[in-house]
């Protein structure tokens, strides 16, 4: 029996008691029930004593391979969001990124999960000793009677860890005394925490290659005392140099270097850099509430995604399809969703397109009484493969699902009010095969998609609301740009051109007839076509979801997926090797079907990603790009949590803040280049002409870097004046940082692992 002291874990119980609601230590609380699955036979294990954090048990439990299995906890003793922090010990091999941590209320189904390795700083877990986890969950969503924490093995590869001492509580102050700074713009540090400005004794500075140490005095002391984010702001009396700066405060010394990395440039005067940004590119899906979206600046909510496929207006229901048992579930009404959503921005709504809807919010396709050799379930139903990996055929769809049509359709649309202004017609069609194979148990062909799909339902979306956007084919990944699922026989019957030319080409013949029917090409793309989700939080996870970025632009970025390496083997398309999404599909239109717009449906770097500071430079990197490339729009898959460093980058941008990023976009042209992989810069202007106020988003993804950026225009705007920073990352985290800061010099210093907005006030 191996027993850890946890001193502070342990103490924190007994002072906080009356702050503290128990699940677990030594047994279930009376009050707790296990709602565990997947478990291998015996597990959970209550009463495990071969390792313990404290007391005499802990609990063991081993997840089935392929059960995505959970150790679920239910009480009956409801929360909301009094608490802040779940805390508890986890012992087992390296499962920082391998456990999800869900938190759930039963009641309304609502559920907010997280990954393991968010609790715990990254930190490596072993089987034989403990690891002491802290979970923020402060940004759980209000509203909620919380019921159940479950701990699931996220991959279902098959795990075993050991567990003890759960419960909820509050986290202690953030920052107890100054805990780390910064450097922001020319000549200003920040101070991360709660100490006072009387703590520093001294700011020294060595300038790069000198051994001679400067004293800087400080000035223009700016506070804020944000319990999440508390942070100080000092100006030094000289602009920033290259070198290494080190303040010195009664409680420890902190020390960071300016300047590894240097790049000049001046604002580019051509009308060519100088042109509109659509707003439409800051859209997310399924955004949590209006003060959500203002917090981070989301355009569009988007009602879309393979749980919608099946939506039945009638009762709202829908189905899970391939990606959750292919269970029918109660969603949120759409009528509802729509008119949220059009109190702050658009509603973008995908439109059912097959041939059946949910019947009820309970069945399912397989279920285990009548399948029973399967190779998982959940809840008695299963996931339509047999214990030897063979698919079970599709029974009557009619044991689940409706019968669905444009009839149907229409009578629903008609009673739409208020309405959205975009549509999409389904979502992914092109895999309906396997997403959706028990109601759709075919390969999807080119005509398929166009006539039997597409046409019907656009053509009725143009009849009932004549000014409405209808989007498509909303493709989901790079091999369905080119192919369909029926394959090669399919693309030879359409004398083997790909897919997406074919359908505008077809779309521009018709319109001679239908008149225009499609208004935006729109796909679905995760860069590195799904990279992004297999990946970690390690410092080489982090460089390639950085690099992934380029792959909306860039012809020499070799893709890092599979097609980088037999793109050739697919498509008939220039480059196949590189995705440079935006100019490729502009490219298309231009060839194929002139004034047809383009927007991306579902993009991101996976959910790891928004718990990580890369995901949050990428997604800045992101919009930036998509700013700069003059995108028509975007939608983001789904809604980052609040709070995360997901979330950050649309804030960067957008946030609600007075001088968000600038409506036209601008552009510097540098001395040098920078290295995409590893800085990103985007410039703006308030006026059309390119001579208002001038901004600047800097992203650095340098994992230890500093940039220091010398920026001149015509005006020398940037070389004085009163300018508004946002910033996150680096030392502060996924804190949102804003404040007014002088500029001098033209010079801007962002830390490694941080995003940057500039903006001139004046």
């Amino acid at each position: 029996m191996k027993f850890l002291s946890g001193l502070t874990f342990a103490t924190s119980l007994a002072i906080g008691v009356n702050a503290v609601q128990n699940f677990y230590t030594d047994s279930l609380q009376s009050d707790v029930q296990n709602w565990s699955w997947g478990g291998a036979d015996s597990t959970p294990n209550f009463a495990a004593i071969d390792l313990v954090y404290a007391g005499t048990n802990s609990i063991y439990y081993v997840s089935n391979a392929g059960s995505y299995g959970a150790l679920s906890l239910y009480t009956s003793t409801t929360f909301g969001t009094s608490f802040n922090a779940l805390y508890f010990a986890i012992a087992g091999a390296d499962l920082g990124s391998k456990i999800d941590i869900h938190i759930a209320a039963t009641a309304d189904g609502a559920d907010t999960s997280f990954p393991l390795s968010s609790c715990i700083n990254d930190a490596v877990t072993t089987a034989t000793s403990w690891t002491v986890a802290t979970c923020d969950i402060s940004s759980l969503p209000a509203g909620h009677t919380y019921n159940r924490i479950s701990f699931q093995d996220k991959n279902g590869v098959g795990l075993a860890w050991h567990l003890d001492s759960i419960y909820l509580g509050l986290l202690p102050p953030k920052y107890p005394t100054y805990s780390a700074i910064s450097v922001l713009g020319s000549q200003t540090i920040v101070l991360f925490g709660t100490g006072v400005t009387a703590n520093i004794t001294e700011i020294n500075f060595y300038k790069s290659g000198s051994s001679k140490k400067q004293i800087f005095k400080y000035k223009n002391v700016k506070s804020f005392s944000d319990a999440n984010f508390p942070r100080t702001y000092v100006d030094i009396e000289t602009p920033f140099v290259p070198g290494n700066l080190t303040v010195v405060t009664t409680s420890a010394n902190f020390s960071i270097s300016i300047g590894d990395t240097l790049l000049s440039g001046k604002f580019n005067s051509s009308s060519s850099a100088n042109y509109p940004i659509n707003p439409d590119i800051y859209g997310m899906a399924f955004v949590p509430d209006a003060s959500y979206a203002s917090k981070y600046g989301v355009t569009i909510n988007r009602w879309g995604g393979n749980d919608r496929t099946n939506y039945n207006p009638a009762i709202d229901a829908s189905n899970s399809g391939n990606d959750w048992y292919f269970t029918n579930k109660a969603v949120s009404n759409a009528q509802k969703f729509i008119t949220d959503t059009l109190a702050w921005g658009k509603a973008f709504y995908s439109l059912a397109a097959l041939d059946w809807v949910s019947k009820d919010t309970i069945s399912g396709t397989f279920p285990q009484s009548t399948y029973p050799d399967q190779q998982k379930f959940w809840q008695g139903l299963g996931n339509g493969v047999y214990s030897n990996g063979t698919s079970i055929s599709a029974p009557d769809p009619s044991l689940v699902y409706t019968p669905w049509n444009t009839t149907l359709a229409e009578a629903f649309l008609r009673t739409l009010s208020p309405r959205p202004s975009v549509f999409a017609i389904d979502n992914e069609m092109d895999i309906a095969g396997s997403t959706h194979r028990d109601c759709h148990p075919y390969s999807t062909t080119y005509d398929e998609i166009l006539n039997t799909r597409f046409l019907p339902y656009a053509k009725l979306i143009k009849k009932v609301f004549p000014n409405a956007t209808v989007v498509g084919p909303s493709s989901c990944c790079w091999y369905y740009y080119w192919n369909s699922a029926a394959g090669g026989t399919d693309k030879a019957a359409q004398n083997g051109t790909d897919f997406i030319p074919w359908f505008l080409d077809s779309l521009k013949a018709s319109e001679k007839v239908t008149g225009r029917l499609l208004d935006s090409l729109d796909i679905h793309t995760y860069p590195g076509d799904g990279v992004g989700f297999s990946l970690g939080t390690d410092d080489v996870s982090a460089a390639t979801r950085l690099r992934l970025t380029r792959a909306f632009w860039d012809p020499t970025y070799v893709d890092e997926s599979w097609f980088g390496k037999d793109g050739k083997y697919v498509s008939n398309q220039p480059l196949p090797d590189t995705a440079m999404y935006i100019p490729r599909f502009r490219k298309l239109i231009a060839d194929h079907y002139p004034g047809t717009k383009f927007g991306i449906g579902e993009w991101s770097y996976g959910t790891s990603g928004e718990a990580h500071f890369s995901g949050g430079l990428a997604n800045a990197d992101t919009l930036g790009i998509f700013g700069r490339e003059r995108l028509d729009w975007a939608t983001y898959w789904t809604s980052p949590s609040d709070g995360s460093y997901g979330a950050a980058g649309f804030w960067l941008f957008r946030g609600n803040a007075s001088y968000p990023f600038p409506s036209y976009a601008n552009q510097i042209s540098f001395d040098s280049n920078p290295d995409s992989n590893y800085v990103g810069i985007y410039a703006g202007t308030t006026k059309s002409n390119g001579f208002g106020y001038p901004a600047v988003v800097v992203v650095n993804k340098h994992l230890t870097n500093s940039v220091l950026l010398k920026i001149n225009d015509k005006n020398n705007a940037f070389d004085a004046g009163v300018f508004v920073a946002r910033h996150f990352g680096g030392n502060g985290g996924a804190g949102l940082g804003s404040v007014e800061i002088k500029i001098v010099g033209g010079v801007v210093v962002v830390p490694a692992k941080s995003a940057l907005l500039i903006r001139k006030l004046y």
